[in-house]
């Protein structure tokens, strides 16, 4: 059967056209939607890119949130072992006025009750410190663990206890001295227990700096990783944003220029049908 005014022009402008519908359909998903990845046709490759830079954003963004936490933790373990060394100064301070023979009775009991006053509060600061319900001292010592963002990234924050050093200085202060009722009084042998308290003191002192320093390094050492993760952050964001979300003024330069192929295709087509139905005319 022949095909009258049917030729290869014929053929390439109808291919030309259904390209170009095609093409000003997919720039105009992608402009409404804001993304590249707007249909099932467009790269595979760019949808687990974007995929991945997404869960890494969302990894590193819990991160953050991880670490104020623990800085919060960190910060409210520093406020109670700056207590803890007001208390415990205070104790050493008694325990020197305790230490002078010309103490009366009261003065003896008035520093041996005050003492005592003095301990019970820094037994409690130190047994009841916590952060959101969780002990921040303990019997022994510490290890919290946590994650910084997924990939293996994780930190590990330990400190020791000082719960240790505090308790023998608790019990001392709820015992008379060796030959003495009164705490902080000097007995008739000589021998003083003041030695012994400033002793355990100056102990608790040593281990509530040795404490500061390592929980502070921790702190320092979380305000660089937050810098880090802020920063990956926006590297993740903005390699996202390249992937996934759409160049408008390029997709829209794209779309005028898909546009221009449509409407000159279709003119064409539309001259080829006019010669078709002209030739139709000249046979009949």
């Amino acid at each position: 059967m022949a095909k009258i005014g049917i030729n290869n022009a014929v053929y390439r402008v109808e291919t030309a056209l259904t390209r170009s519908n095609q093409n000003v359909s997919k720039n105009m998903s992608r402009i409404a939607t804001g993304s590249n990845t707007a249909i099932a046709s467009d790269r595979a490759s760019f949808s687990t890119l974007a995929d991945t830079f997404a869960l890494d954003i969302a990894g590193v963004k819990s991160a953050i949130k991880n670490s104020a936490l623990m800085k919060g933790f960190l910060s409210t373990a520093i406020a109670n072992i700056d207590t803890l060394t007001v208390l415990n100064s205070q104790l050493h301070e008694l325990a020197i006025l305790g230490a002078n023979a010309s103490n009366s009775d009261a003065d003896s009991a008035a520093i041996d009750l005050e003492a005592e006053a003095i301990a019970d509060e820094l037994w409690r600061v130190a047994a009841n410190a916590n952060f959101k319900g969780k002990d921040i001292f303990d019997t022994v010592d510490r290890s919290e663990y946590l994650s910084l963002g997924g990939r293996d990234a994780e930190y590990t924050v330990t400190f020791q206890t000082i719960i240790a050093s505090v308790l023998p200085l608790y019990d001392l202060t709820k015992v008379p001295y060796l030959s003495q009722e009164n705490l902080n009084k000097v007995p008739s042998d000589g021998i003083s227990d003041t030695d012994a308290m400033t002793s355990l003191t100056e102990s608790l002192q040593k281990s509530l700096n040795q404490l500061r320093v390592e929980l502070s390094s921790h702190y320092s050492a979380l305000e660089e990783a937050d810098m880090l993760m802020t920063d990956l952050r926006v590297q993740y964001s903005l390699a996202y944003d390249s992937i996934e979300q759409v160049n408008f003024s390029a997709e829209t330069a794209t779309l005028v220029k898909n546009q221009i192929l449509q409407n000159a295709a279709m003119a064409m087509l539309a001259q080829a049908n006019q010669s078709q139905t002209g030739l139709l005319k000249l046979v009949s």
